[in-house]
């Protein structure tokens, strides 16, 4: 096994515990190690042939997973699940720290599992919302914090996160109900006018952003802050053909900050300049 690892940030952030009752291994998911790890700017860790797999959430910062040939970049919200005997590489991506909960499983179906979730969505993921995951990380940490852990508990949490899994990976492009979705394209509507960034539509919808950008772009077909722009763009629009604000006032009054894409717009959907477009539609009236 080859393993490198700087010291954490802070040893309470040390959260991890062993299982060593793996009698029942067979019949039962076992945890083999738990715990909520702050990686410093720059630390990494390389390893390789750690018999069991690991699922995680990343909960702040951004970090990279190494695995397969393959570079992954991990978000808040990312799930990350891969098999840990292969070599593996974490890194810290950026200066603050990278902060994950994890759970190291193994089990007589943990394969069939990982399977399912790696040809649906490969090692990385941001298509769904966590937060199942990491109450269920809780609470296999807090039993293997006691003195005597329930095996058959751990193996309860473990199976329902399997089931989550299972759950997401069974299910179409939209992973959960459009809801989420519909709520964000309402709240685009009733405040295009002011600045909106991605996470302030996160935060009314109550999902994560990156789950939100996969999801719209599943439902609308193109990313959320496109669709605000043209939102913008087609109330612009309504303006330059039924008030005489400049075309400055106009942009100012919907939030719309670039005016040379305000008019290369206008030249793809009309063909014409907005000061053209205006001339021309006020002549058919």
């Amino acid at each position: 096994m080859k393993e490198k690892l700087i010291p954490l940030l802070d040893r309470k952030t040390r959260l991890y515990r062993y299982n060593f009752q793996q009698k029942d291994e067979i019949l039962l998911f076992t945890a083999r190690r738990t715990g909520y790890l702050e990686m410093k700017s720059g630390y990494y860790l390389e390893r390789e042939k750690y018999n069991s797999y690991c699922l995680s959430v990343t909960a702040e910062g951004t970090g990279k997973l190494t695995y397969g040939g393959k570079d992954y970049t991990l978000h808040k919200n990312s799930v990350m699940f891969f098999d840990q005997n292969e070599k593996h590489v974490l890194r810290n991506l950026s200066q603050k720290n990278w902060c994950h909960y994890y759970v190291y499983f193994w089990g007589s179906q943990a394969a069939d599992f990982y399977t399912m979730f790696l040809k649906k969505f490969g090692n990385v993921t941001d298509a769904f919302d966590p937060s199942l995951i990491v109450e269920n990380i809780l609470k296999i940490h807090e039993q293997l914090s006691l003195p005597l852990a329930d095996e058959t508990q751990i193996s309860l949490r473990l199976y329902e996160i399997m089931m989550f899994l299972y759950q997401q990976c069974r299910s179409g492009n939209a992973q959960q109900s459009p809801f989420p979705v519909l709520q964000a394209e309402t709240y685009l509507r009733e405040n295009f006018k002011k600045r909106i960034t991605l996470q302030d539509v996160a935060d009314f919808t109550n999902v994560s952003k990156f789950y939100l950008s996969h999801m719209y772009k599943a439902v609308w077909g193109i990313p959320i802050i496109r669709h605000l722009i043209l939102i913008r763009f087609e109330h612009c629009m309504d303006l330059l053909k039924e008030t005489d604000l400049t075309i400055s006032e106009i942009l100012s009054e919907n939030n719309f900050t670039d005016k040379h894409a305000f008019i290369a717009m206008c030249k793809e959907s009309t063909g014409l300049t907005p000061s053209a477009f205006r001339q021309k539609y006020r002549k058919k009236d």
